[in-house]
This record gives structure tokens, C-alpha cells and sequence, in this order.
């Protein structure tokens, strides 16, 4: 009786021993990943289909190039133009009338002109500020001393020196030099006046050939 229980009890436990193992098996066999299903490449897209070009338009002709026109050898530059010609200095002393131009006497007419023809103050400087050297006007502080001490002065004493309106005449006391060569570079012309003792000098300066005021005493 003893034998026969222990076998019969491992008989039946046979069963459950199997049903174990299936379920495992199953549990095993569902845990399995299965295999991702294969990337199918994509269709390429259908060609479009090919519009044909309509056919270009001929070209017109191109115009012949016109044949070049001669023009000879070059011509060589001509010399440059001279300076302008000296003028006598004139020499006459006394009554004066006449001022031919690019001498001294016609740049002291000029300035007369500018002081007594003019009535605008700033119209009679400018003119008169045109008549004198670079370094005269060249600068502000050149132009208030011209203006204060020269133009101021002249300005008032110059009918003093005017003997006649019609014609212009003023009366030269002095020439220095006395002589003086058509190129020279400096002159000087002392004036009578009938406001002053003694002969007054305005001394002018030859600047690319035009004569400018270079100092003004009158």
C-alpha cells in the first residue's frame, strides 16, 4: 500500500508537470518580438510630361561695323599762350587824365573809382578789397585790418585828391622810380591833395602781370 501511493500520486502529477511547461512555452512564445515589418522605397514621382519648347525666333542680321574713319597723326600741342605783354610805366608828372590800362596809373584809378563812384559801403570795400594783393584779403583778420585802417582812411580823404570830375584828373607830385622798365615789379605814385601839406604815396605791386595795391598812404 506504502509503493503504491507515491506512484500514483507521481502519476498524476505528470499532468500538471506538462500543463506548467505549455504554459511557459506560450508565455515564452508571446514575449517574442516579431520581425518589424520591410521599408518599401517610395515611387518616384511620374515624370511630368515634357512640354515642348516652341522654336526660338532667328536672330535678325547684325549690322555691319562702319569702317573706321581716319584721322590722321596726331597733332602736337601748340606752345602755351605768353604772358601778357608789359606796358610802358608812364613817366608824366602834374596834371594826369589819362590811365591807360595795365599801367599803375589805371590800378589808382581804379581805386578811386571804388571809394567815390560807389555809394554802398560793403559794395565800395569789395570793389576796393579786389585791387589789393592776396596777403591784403587773404584771410578774415587781413580783410577787418584793410577794412579799419587803409579803406577807412582813403575812403574819406579821397576827393581831396580829385582835381577834376570831367575828366578824372589827379595831379602826380612823384614817380619812384622816376624810370621805371615795363617789367618792373614795384612802383610807387605820390598824389597832391588839397586836404594835406605834403604829398601822399600809394605804392603798388606787379602780381602775374596786373598791378595791385600793395600799400595805400593816400
Amino acid at each position: 500500500m506504502s509503493r503504491v501511493l507515491p506512484l500514483a500520486f507521481r502519476l498524476a502529477a505528470v499532468p500538471v508537470a506538462l500543463a506548467g511547461l505549455a504554459l511557459a512555452s506560450g508565455c515564452s512564445s508571446s514575449q517574442r518580438k516579431e520581425p518589424a515589418p520591410a521599408i518599401q522605397p517610395a515611387e518616384a514621382p511620374a515624370a511630368a510630361a515634357a512640354t515642348p519648347n516652341p522654336p526660338a525666333e532667328p536672330a535678325p542680321p547684325s549690322q555691319p561695323a562702319p569702317p573706321p574713319v581716319p584721322t590722321g597723326p596726331a597733332q602736337p600741342a601748340g606752345p602755351a599762350a605768353p604772358p601778357p605783354a608789359a606796358v610802358a610805366i608812364p613817366t608824366v608828372l602834374g596834371l594826369v587824365d589819362t590811365f591807360a590800362e595795365g599801367t599803375p596809373d589805371a590800378a589808382v584809378r581804379a581805386a578811386f573809382r571804388c571809394a567815390i563812384d560807389i555809394a554802398n559801403e560793403d559794395t565800395a570795400f569789395k570793389c576796393y578789397a579786389a585791387l589789393n594783393i592776396a596777403d591784403n584779403r587773404d584771410s578774415d583778420i587781413s580783410l577787418l585790418h584793410l577794412r579799419s585802417y587803409q579803406w577807412k582812411v582813403f575812403r574819406q580823404r579821397a576827393p581831396g585828391y580829385v582835381v577834376s570830375e570831367k575828366p578824372f584828373t589827379v595831379k602826380v607830385m612823384r614817380r619812384d622810380p622816376e624810370t621805371a622798365p615795363a617789367d618792373a615789379k614795384h612802383y610807387k605814385l605820390f598824389l597832391h591833395s588839397r586836404d594835406r601839406d605834403f604829398p601822399a604815396p600809394i605804392t603798388l605791386r606787379r602780381d602775374a602781370g596786373r598791378w595791385l595795391i600793395y600799400t595805400n598812404s593816400l
